[in-house]
């Protein structure tokens, strides 16, 4: 455990602890007082000394009171404090998880679809390259994809288990398609976190993102609804070397 966290846990609970203490103290002082009384009072027989030492002891009982109801009264506001830090603390944690999650950091789970899209098995074999191409699976396709899923309201995107962050790229490197960096190949599986129903709706639009691939062959593309998905954390490099926080505009 970090020492500053330590100390922070301690101080937490020290001031409690001290003013409960000092309540005990005053209610045990209380008590051997008034024994005291009693015992110089004889159980009650009024004399000058018996008098004085009552008067005393009843002032002090009053300043005792007094001081019991101040010291119950600020162990009750630290009992608060300390429920509201906590509650404080809880919300903080909430939040910060809220922005792994919404930044990649974290491995996340929940409902959506799973598109594969693979080059097609039955390309015609006499035909010009032009056509050909179109019979496969390209970067720009995956990319077209994507954006239609964020556009439906997917919360969270994969390509090959590779977490898709605003920093993501798709591209083709020579033959190859690269994700962040990273080579995949056909068949390609895009994941994403959402409302099923929406996210399948969005890419199964006539004239959408899948509907050329299925006019040439329908086994290039395949929508599987998912009750839960896993996907991984982002894995690549998240160092910025140039965005700097900005200063506050001055108004």
């Amino acid at each position: 455990m970090n020492p500053s966290d330590r100390k922070t846990r301690q101080s937490s609970w020290l001031m409690p602890l001290t003013i409960a203490c000092a309540l005990l103290g005053l209610m045990g002082t209380w008590a051997y007082k008034n024994e005291v009384v009693n015992r110089e009072t004889g159980g009650g027989r009024a004399t000058p000394l018996a008098t004085s030492i009552l008067k005393t002891a009843r002032q002090q009982d009053d300043e005792y009171r007094e001081e019991i109801i101040a010291l119950r009264g600020k162990l009750a506001d630290l009992e608060q404090a300390a429920a509201e830090r906590s509650k404080l603390a809880k919300v903080m944690s909430d939040e910060m998880q809220s922005v792994r999650v919404f930044a990649g950091f974290v491995d996340v789970e929940g409902p959506g679809i799973t598109i594969l899209l693979r080059d097609s098995p039955n390309a015609p074999t006499i035909v010009s390259p032009e056509i050909a191409e179109r019979y496969l699976i390209h970067d720009i396709d995956i990319v077209r994809v994507v954006n239609e899923l964020r556009a439906a309201g997917a919360e969270v995107l994969a390509v090959d288990g590779h977490r898709l962050t605003s920093r993501s790229f798709i591209r083709c490197v020579g033959p190859v398609i690269h994700v962040d960096g990273v080579p995949v190949s056909s068949p390609f599986t895009i994941q994403a976190i959402g409302d099923p129903e929406t996210l399948k709706s969005a890419v199964d639009l006539p004239g959408g993102v899948l509907s050329g691939m299925r006019a040439l062959d329908q086994e290039m593309v395949e929508v599987i609804v998912e009750e839960k998905l896993r996907i991984p954390a982002y894995s690549g490099s998240s160092k910025i070397q140039y965005a700097k926080p900005a200063e506050p505009v001055k108004s």
